[in-house]
């Protein structure tokens, strides 16, 4: 099984290409509550361990080539966020498995990302990040 914090990294991703892809080319203002939903504070009024790691899921997508961003936004999102060459081919790109029909990877997350399902979603996310450019 795979461990929660993994699960949560793939479905802020799935989200955050998806969201993005919705509106290409444009750029956009992406934030953690549209990704995560809302994240209470903690105590000190620091946010929690979702917001931060659906914040570090905006930072390692950016890292690694699949969206960029202009500037954090009082560490509740990103400014200016748009999908990158290298998003939008994979996303375009159209994968099947034995047991799924052909489509694109862009349509298998958004239907895992319905179905609410970890498996499915665990599953085409890695495929999307194991692709070979």
């Amino acid at each position: 099984m795979t461990a929660l914090n993994f699960i949560d990294f793939y479905r802020d991703s799935g989200k955050t290409l998806v969201s993005l892809s919705r509106v290409f080319p444009r750029k956009i203002e992406l934030y953690v509550v549209d990704i995560a939903g809302d994240q209470p504070v903690d105590e000190f009024g620091l946010p929690n361990k979702r917001h931060l790691a659906c914040m570090g899921a905006f930072a390692w997508l950016a890292e690694e080539g699949y969206i960029r961003f202009n500037s954090v936004i009082q560490g509740d999102g990103v400014d200016q966020a748009i999908l990158t060459e290298k998003a939008l081919n994979r996303l375009s790109q159209i994968y099947s498995t034995d047991d799924e029909p052909v489509q694109t990877l862009l349509a298998q997350i958004e239907q895992a990302l319905d179905s609410g399902a970890s498996e499915p979603l665990t599953r085409i996310m890695r495929s999307f990040f194991s692709l070979s450019e």
